[in-house]
């Protein structure tokens, strides 16, 4: 598993995304950067997570998407939406999945990871029922609690250990691609 991290954390990358929509030079960059780290192995799966908050018209969703269909056109794409446990975030990114689904994308939907987590008891609890009602009630396949963890959150190198969590689901998607060829 490799992690490609564009844009900083939170509301910056509205400020990065501004500084190569002004760019030509920077945006050739970035996207040469991209297409270099996609095509750097031959990756059995690609996940994306985009910030919180963006919108399915927003640029850096569309960028990213043609970007990625420009060199890998016959991948099979499922989304999984990401949220941090947040009500008003949750209820965002819920109206986010849907404005998305209703645009009637490429693929289908998948599952939903709430990310973030505080690791305490009671609030993973309260979490894990409410992915479980999400799930149900959109129609999702697959869900997943990550926990907060500082060394993801200050992601500076591809070396960072990978959440237990999302192996699991990462395992969980391999067995459906595999039960699907």
């Amino acid at each position: 598993m490799s992690v490609l991290k564009c844009f900083d954390q939170g509301p910056r990358y509205i400020v990065d995304l501004e500084k190569l929509s002004k760019s030509q030079e920077l945006l050739n960059k970035a996207y040469n950067t991209y297409l270099a780290a996609v095509l750097q192995k031959d990756y059995k799966f690609y996940v994306v997570d985009n910030p919180s908050l963006v919108l399915v018209e927003d640029p850096i969703v569309e960028m990213e998407l043609n970007a990625f269909l420009k060199v890998k056109p016959k991948e099979n794409v499922v989304r999984i939406y990401v949220t941090d446990p947040i009500d008003y975030t949750i209820r965002l990114t819920l109206e986010y999945l849907g404005r998305m689904e209703e645009s009637k994308p490429i693929g289908k939907p998948y599952a939903l990871i709430v990310n973030l987590v505080p690791p305490f008891k009671d609030v993973l609890e309260r979490t894990e029922i409410k992915l479980k009602e999400i799930i149900s009630e959109k129609g999702l396949e697959e869900g997943a609690i990550i926990p907060f963890s500082e060394e993801l959150f200050n992601l500076s190198s591809a070396d960072v250990k990978v959440p237990e969590e999302v192996k699991i689901l990462a395992l969980k998607i391999k067995e459906k691609a595999r039960q699907s060829s």
